[in-house]
């Protein structure tokens, strides 16, 4: 017998049962699944920061296949996972970053997973993450990101104060600061 397929007679035993089991189990037990899609067809978010406010601590939220034009902010331990990095673009155009891992104003935040996106076209970072730990960026493709770089001018303008001395520097691609216990692999 499964964990979930207990069968119990009376409904309020069944009811504080499975309300017990999932405290017991922690927020994975009861995570839930979100999804993303440009139409908003089907229950879907059509944004994925409509998703990202909706979403628990635990949600996975998928990412539909399109082009999505925002910047992401994630301030809650959550899976992104987007439908493939060829398949899944967020164009952060005229935006700070394409995904931002907030840990700055979210103390203790951690368990982030962000997988499966093409991130281009941010004023700064693809993907900035601070003061974050325990988290996961995996199999993205992050380009032409870095566009507020005045080069003639050396500088980077309307950086947030916490990035200091960046002339010359937006933050292009995957920017770490204050981050531990953070695997970065197979990114383009």
């Amino acid at each position: 017998m499964s964990l979930f397929s207990l069968h119990v007679q009376n409904p309020s035993t069944a009811a504080v049962l499975y309300g017990v089991l999932a405290l017991g189990l922690g927020p994975a037990a009861i995570a839930a699944t979100q999804c993303v899609n440009p139409a908003g067809s089907n229950g879907c978010a059509s944004t994925i920061s409509a998703a990202v406010a909706a979403a628990a601590p635990g949600d996975t939220i998928n990412v539909g296949l399109g082009q999505y034009a925002e910047s992401v902010v994630i301030n809650k331990s959550i899976s992104l996972v987007g439908a493939g990095s060829a398949a899944t673009v967020i164009n952060a155009k005229g935006l700070p970053t394409g995904i931002y891992i907030n840990g700055l104003d979210n103390p203790g935040l951690s368990n982030v997973l962000v997988t499966g996106f093409t991130i281009v076209n941010a004023n700064y970072e693809g993907i900035l993450v601070t003061n974050a730990s325990y988290s996961f960026i995996t199999q993205n493709h992050i380009a032409s990101n870095d566009q507020a770089l005045d080069f003639a001018a050396g500088t980077c303008a309307g950086l947030p104060a916490f990035e200091t001395s960046e002339g010359e520097d937006c933050g292009e691609g995957i920017h770490l600061a204050g981050v531990h216990h953070t695997t970065v692999a197979n990114n383009v």
